[in-house]
């Protein structure tokens, strides 16, 4: 005896059943696409990036850009000597963080908003930047390499190589995991430090809270 067909094919495609369905399945093939995608980026971010050619600094004179390096000026201290000239805007790739102990190397853009972070780690706008008396933030998603740095330990170094300021070099003195609404880790200090944020669980679905690094500078080349 022959199977009878399954109901369901002995409607049309278009027929509204058989059409909402189809639907559903293309969009959730088109969703996995997509986050199949995003994470790969991620996963390979500063791979292809080309390391940033080295360029003497060339102060801005006008506009917007005096106000804010008159800004930077202000918080200037006689410990750190390091007034960053050349401002970057929001989106511009200004340098890269490098952690030797990892092997890693990411871009490093202006601003923390999503469109910034797929290009790379985003510097948080309201703080300093690297090498500046005060605390520089940075932030980026845990699928890039940033999800790597729970190895760090005290003493590792992390580097901000920058295309107009200088090397920037930094020596790991604390981590910890806090809240993700945790505003505290990027308050301000006395001394130049980097605070590095990304999400956590490393592994896992949902990111409720975040996994801090701070460093503290050690060295810098102009």
């Amino acid at each position: 005896m022959f199977r009878k067909k399954p109901y369901y094919l002995n409607y049309p495609w278009w027929y509204p059943k058989q059409l909402i369905g189809r639907i559903l399945l293309l969009g959730g093939f088109a969703l996995l696409i997509y986050g199949g995608v995003d994470w790969y980026q991620q996963a390979t971010l500063g791979q292809s990036a080309k390391p940033l050619p080295e360029v003497e600094a060339t102060p801005e004179k006008v506009g917007e850009e005096v106000i804010r390096i008159a800004l930077s000026q202000m918080r200037l201290s006689e410990d750190s000597g390091v007034v960053w000239q050349h401002l970057p805007k929001k989106g511009e790739r200004f340098g890269d963080l490098e952690i030797p102990k990892l092997k890693i190397r990411l871009p490093v853009v202006e601003g923390t908003g999503e469109k910034e972070l797929r290009k790379g780690v985003g510097h948080y706008s309201t703080s300093v930047f690297p090498g500046e008396p005060d605390n520089a933030v940075l932030a980026g998603h845990r699928e890039s390499a940033l999800g790597k740095i729970g190895k760090l330990k005290k003493g590792d170094e992390i580097v901000v190589k920058t295309k107009h300021e200088g090397t920037f070099t930094y020596e790991v003195t604390k981590h910890w995991i806090t809240d993700e609404n945790d505003r505290s880790v990027i308050v301000s200090h006395e001394s130049s430090k980097l605070t590095v944020i990304t999400c956590y669980p490393f592994n896992a679905i949902g990111s409720p809270e975040r996994y801090i690094v701070q460093a503290d500078l050690v060295d810098v080349q102009k």
